[in-house]
């Protein structure tokens, strides 16, 4: 109609996408498309090496997408072996539940269907250290929701998946408490040529 228009939001966002729309592509058009990919490719890059060091490839090249993780106690099972078990606090097994898309967290296995574990030497927050016992997570695809086994914890009290005994809450609420956690993977990608350039 020819008047004039004004437009403000107390949010950035859509003030910034207001001032897009109805400045800076119509003055800029193709270039400013351009330049938001280049400067975009550039900062991906950028952040990609940084953290490289966070997301180490595994032996077969898959990358780590993101780490799970969860709180852990020590299980007071009775046990001959000096080495405890750390255990994971898990509510629940399911990581997503789609039509076909399920995903979900079991235990590793031996061909004797046990439990694997790994040593692993860690430090808690009351600086107390300990070589301790982990069992392996890994992530798989339910095909039925029976495949899914029951999380580590209910009404507060802990169950370790190895000996099957359960910490009650009053313990587990005292003990100490470190992080543990699990990769989700991807196959590894080429790097940018800029990645390349700084590899040189």
């Amino acid at each position: 109609m020819g008047a004039d228009a004004f437009a403000s939001d107390l949010n950035p966002v859509p003030v910034l996408l207001n001032k897009v729309v109805l400045e800076y592509i119509p003055k800029y058009g193709q270039h400013l498309a351009d330049e938001v990919r280049k400067w975009g490719s550039q900062i991906q890059d950028e952040v990609e090496a940084e953290l490289a060091k966070y997301y180490p490839p595994s032996g077969d090249g898959d990358v780590p997408l993101a780490y799970l993780w969860a709180r852990t106690v020590i299980s007071e099972a009775p046990s001959g072996d000096s080495v405890p078990v750390e255990l994971p606090l898990l509510r629940s097994m399911w990581l997503a539940k789609a039509s076909s898309q399920d995903r979900a967290l079991r235990w590793k296995r031996d061909s004797s269907g046990n439990v694997t574990t790994e040593v692993a030497d860690v430090s808690y927050a009351d600086g107390t250290k300990l070589k301790v016992r982990r069992p392996l997570l890994e992530i798989f695809a339910p095909t039925k929701s029976a495949e899914v086994e029951a999380g580590t914890v209910a009404r507060g009290s802990a169950t370790c998946p190895i000996t099957g005994y359960t910490t009650p809450v009053s313990t587990r609420r005292a003990a100490p408490r470190t992080v543990c956690c699990c990769r989700k993977k991807t196959k590894a990608k080429a790097p940018s040529a800029s990645a390349k350039r700084r590899q040189r």
